[in-house]
Formats: C-alpha cells, sequence, structure tokens
C-alpha cells in the first residue's frame, strides 16, 4: 500500500512537474478588493514583479473603507475576489445569504491571541495568606 502510495505521489510530481510555465489566461480583468495592510505585500510584489501579466492577468487592486463595502461588492459582483479575514465570508453568508467559498492559508494575516499565562491556585492562596497576615501585622502594633 504504501509503495502505491509512493509511486503516485511522485507521478503526480512528475506530471505537475510537466507543466509549461507560460500557462497564459486571455487577459481577464479581475477586480480585488483588499483592506489596506502587510498582508497585501504578496500581491503588490507579484504586480511588481509582473506574475499577473505574465498569466495574462490584469488585476485592479482596491482597497475598502469598511466590511460593508467589500461583502456588497463582491456580492454584487463588483469585485471577483476579496482578500480578508474569514469573518466577512461567514457575515456575507448570514447577512446576504450567498453561496461562499473560502481559499485559506499563506499566512495568519498577523492574527495572534495573547494571554497572561494563568497563576496556580497554590500561587494564589499563598498570595492571599502573605495579604492576610500582612493586615494582622500591621493592626497589632498600632
Amino acid at each position: 500500500m504504501r509503495k502505491r502510495l509512493l509511486a503516485a505521489a511522485i507521478a503526480a510530481a512528475v506530471a505537475l512537474g510537466t507543466v509549461p510555465d507560460t500557462t497564459r489566461a486571455d487577459n481577464i480583468k479581475l477586480a480585488v478588493i483588499v483592506f489596506p495592510g502587510i498582508p497585501n505585500l504578496p500581491i503588490f510584489a507579484a504586480q511588481a514583479q509582473g506574475f499577473f501579466a505574465k498569466r495574462g492577468l490584469d488585476v485592479d487592486l482596491k482597497f475598502t473603507p469598511n466590511s460593508e463595502e467589500l461583502r456588497n461588492g463582491l456580492a454584487e459582483g463588483r469585485y471577483q475576489i476579496a482578500h480578508s479575514a474569514i469573518d466577512n465570508a461567514f457575515a456575507m453568508k448570514d447577512k446576504a445569504n450567498v453561496d461562499i467559498a473560502v481559499v485559506s492559508g499563506g499566512d495568519n494575516s498577523f492574527n495572534h491571541l495573547i494571554v497572561r499565562p494563568a497563576r496556580s491556585k497554590r500561587r494564589i492562596l499563598t498570595h492571599r495568606h502573605r495579604q492576610r497576615n500582612r493586615s494582622r501585622n500591621s493592626t497589632r502594633s498600632c
């Protein structure tokens, strides 16, 4: 079974490696809407290096003023691609009841969850014990 999977993987890699690099569309115009920011750097780089043009794509990059414009424009067909966080896709489904397709990956869009480490129960009890002792000692010395 493993030999079959390995052979299939090698065959797929060879087949993909033989696809010519000059695959090209016939000047397809794409309106892409994005939020301004660093996650768009790969798009800027692809435009600057001519990667889109090499494939026959005329990418018109537009900055969205807000999520509502992004969702409405995509639902109405003014934009073919929206590059944003996934919450906008789910909002489109909930609010406009349209079908959505999500392509995910590439980066984390700088979304991070930063939390403070939890204190152990023992440390909390020890801290409370110290506070009680301090208050007792301060009242005795009066």
